[in-house]
């Protein structure tokens, strides 16, 4: 099976957008040089701030070079080589270098979620987030995604972990598997759409799986449909090269590492934020045409200065929880509560809750514009359904059921 990993070679294109200010810019040579995709995604340098515990960011991908000084003594102890199947501890750079093809594509993924302001290279979204590279492949080959997300699921059960997922491949029944297992360990997953060579292409697998944010390049050229949730600049952007250059490239990749490194900056600003459904919320909801669904760009290009000034929304329930066998169920209800949740049509358009301390439901069935609720009795006990409504996709957003009196 062989790996398709999400770049294009097209020239470099300028993005207009908002400058930052000049007294706080990082000394990383190449941020001075050419910043515009993070203007682009209003990026400032005052926005990550040293003094806060921001998620570790896990680059999935053809691993990270060890030539590329900007994470010379940045990476995370805890990244790994899974192309034999078996996840090796990466004692050293070496053990993960990058050598797909000679085009370093794990290592500009790894620069643009997170490159560290160390006044060399560049600078990422979230430039203080501890960066875990997850070699699956060597030459673009019999990559092993299982091996990837079954040694995550065991760091995401511990803290806050973004995942990135910048390629495409056949979905498998025990791939999804393993991916189902990493996100209900509490993993934000973020995957690309997919490049489009011909019209209307769908997004591809993985960024196609429930509970995976799906991101498309902010100028188009990406696959869509209506599992596309967000866009982020992709086109024309300058990447380090294995060779120590640096030079322009573009692929909805790229646009997926963006934003996993905005996820983790907004994560970092609530810290205190357990669910990452709450940052999923945030993200789609500050969008640039986050009222507006579009299959082209989806909730709209992520807004940076918007999602970290917005506030967490209640988000009880973890994913995934759409069926009665993966039931929320830590509401028992003797009286009364409210339940609070979340929906989005494109990855998660139901949820499941089971209210334990019942055998009869408190209510039949309840209709609004955007969702349907119903309950029914089973097992012993009561289960709550919200789903969408056909007729509301490509909806999102918050809801709180009130049950009992």
């Amino acid at each position: 099976m062989r790996l398709r990993f999400l770049w294009l070679a097209l020239p470099l294109i300028a993005a207009a957008g908002f400058a930052a200010p000049a007294l706080a810019d990082p000394l990383d040579g190449q941020y001075l040089a050419d910043h515009a995709w993070l203007d682009e995604i209003r990026w400032s340098p005052a926005q990550p701030n040293a003094d806060r515990a921001y998620p570790v960011i896990a680059i999935v991908d053809s691993g990270i070079w060890a030539g590329f000084d900007d994470f010379a003594g940045y990476l995370d102890d805890t990244s790994a080589d899974c192309t034999s199947g078996q996840a090796e501890p990466a004692t050293s750079l070496g053990i993960v270098d990058d050598s797909y093809h000679g085009v370093g594509h794990g290592t500009k993924v790894a620069m643009l979620a997170a490159a560290p302001i160390n006044g060399i290279g560049a600078v990422g979204v979230s430039p203080y987030s501890p960066v875990v590279a997850v070699r699956i492949t060597r030459d673009g080959d019999d990559l092993k995604v299982a091996c990837a997300f079954g040694y995550l699921k065991r760091l995401a059960a511990t803290q806050p972990l973004v995942v990135n997922l910048s390629f495409e491949m056949p979905r498998t029944a025990a791939n999804q598997r393993a991916l189902d297992a990493l996100v209900r360990a509490g993993a934000l997953v973020v995957a690309a759409a997919g490049n489009d060579p011909e019209p209307d292409e769908p997004v591809r697998w993985p960024a196609r799986s429930d509970h995976v944010l799906s991101v498309a390049s902010t100028l188009g050229g990406s696959a869509r449909d209506a599992h596309l949730d967000l866009s982020a600049p992709g086109t024309g952007l300058t990447l380090p090269r294995i060779d120590g250059s640096w030079g322009p490239d573009s692929g909805t990749s790229y646009s997926a590492a963006i934003v996993s490194g905005a996820a983790a900056l907004v994560w970092g600003r609530h810290e205190t934020v357990t669910n990452p459904q709450v940052i999923t919320y945030l993200l789609r909801r500050t969008a640039t045409a986050a009222t507006r669904w579009n299959a082209t760009t989806g909730y709209g290009t992520i807004d940076l200065q918007r999602a970290l000034a917005a506030k967490a929304p209640r988000i009880d329930e973890t994913e995934p929880n759409n069926s009665t066998a993966r039931a929320y169920g830590r509401r028992f209800c003797p009286r009364t509560c409210v339940l609070y949740g979340a929906l989005a049509a494109g990855d998660d358009p139901v949820d499941v809750w089971r209210l334990r301390n019942r055998r009869t439901c408190p209510f039949s069935r309840r209709v609004t514009a955007a969702y349907t609720v119903r309950c029914r009795p089973s097992g012993g006990g009561a289960y709550i359904e919200v789903r969408v409504r056909p007729s509301a996709r490509p909806w999102f957003g918050l809801y709180a059921i009130r049950v009992g009196r």
